[in-house]
């Protein structure tokens, strides 16, 4: 399929399920021009219109309340330009091919392979924005930067976090039959909404962590248990404490899986209340082998008045 046949595809998806065209602020327009220009240049990038089917697919979670829709439209038309090589491995079912790389928001022992990338984009309330991309140049360590903004499509003014976020983790111990996986690592980067006054997120970043993680098969398919503990450098230096968090994963089907968490968030909840600290939940599926979807909720206890949903997309990328 050529590009102006693809385009007016796309424009007829749009009009099914939005209704209305295309408007983007100057600033998206350029930074979408910088990114095509960019990809065209080092040509590390491979066609994938099969974005499209992720927002079909997602045109009641997408379509209604956020406002974001037609700039991912925008966006994945683009891409689709730029002959892309993609190799995304999902991470979601009996059947996965990528390790876990968090429980839902706290980080696990796992890794990506050895000379390869992984991306991650997340979508949530405010039209905020988060694109991640890691990196391992070495056996079990990877690296790389996030970078997030709120109201970042529409009209209002874009509210970018003060610094790009940071992210790395060693696996000290590959997972045996009889023992962990063990992970050390550092993170950087919160959840939600960046507030400017307080330079902290909704859910503020891991920071600094250790984390276990062991897998077993039975007769209900995989089943993992991960357990962690953290220091997180985004409140207040008075609010700084250790943190505990553990969580399960359970396939479901061999491309569904559900992850619950539960963070004892001790910066909010020094007095270690079971009701005040996050239980978060993921709805989690590979879209045919290739690419694996989140759909998260944070805070099923309401500790910050209300349970925030956002929607993640990861995958591995073979750029260098």
């Amino acid at each position: 399929m050529n590009s102006l046949a693809f385009f007016f595809e796309l424009k007829l998806e749009q009009d099914r399920l939005l209704n209305n065209t295309i408007k983007i602020n100057n600033f998206v327009i350029f930074f979408i021009f910088l990114v095509f220009i960019y990809c065209k240049l080092i040509n590390f990038l491979h066609y994938f219109q099969f974005f499209i089917q992720i927002i079909i697919k997602f045109e009641n979670i997408l379509g209604g309340k956020m406002k974001y829709c037609k700039i991912l439209y925008a966006l994945f038309f683009i891409i689709s330009l730029l002959n892309i090589n993609i190799a995304i491995a999902g991470s979601a079912g009996r059947n996965y091919s990528l390790e876990t790389m968090n429980i839902v928001n706290m980080p696990t022992a796992g890794s990506i392979p050895l000379k390869s990338q992984f991306f991650e984009l997340y979508f949530s309330q405010n039209s905020c924005l988060n694109i991640k991309l890691l990196d391992a140049p070495f056996r079990n360590f990877y690296f790389g930067l996030s970078e997030g903004a709120t109201n970042f499509f529409g009209n209002g003014n874009i509210t970018f976090q003060k610094y790009p976020g940071l992210i790395a983790n060693y696996r000290i111990l590959n997972e045996g039959k009889y023992y962990p996986a063990i992970g050390i690592g550092i993170n950087t980067q919160g959840k939600g909404n960046y507030n400017e006054s307080k330079d902290e997120f909704d859910f503020i970043s891991p920071g600094v962590y250790l984390a276990v993680s062991k897998s077993f098969l039975w007769s209900l398919g995989y089943f993992g248990l991960h357990i962690g503990t953290n220091y997180s450098f985004e409140p207040a230096s008075s609010n700084r404490r250790f943190n505990l968090y553990f969580g399960i994963e359970q396939s479901l089907t061999d491309k569904t899986s559900i992850n619950l968490e539960y963070d004892v968030n001790t910066p909010e909840n020094p007095d270690f209340v079971f009701n005040k600290a996050l239980l978060n939940l993921a709805l989690r599926y590979s879209i045919d082998n290739n690419i694996t979807i989140d759909l998260n909720f944070l805070d099923l206890f309401k500790t910050k008045n209300a349970v925030m949903r956002y929607l993640k997309i990861e995958g591995t990328i073979n750029i260098f």
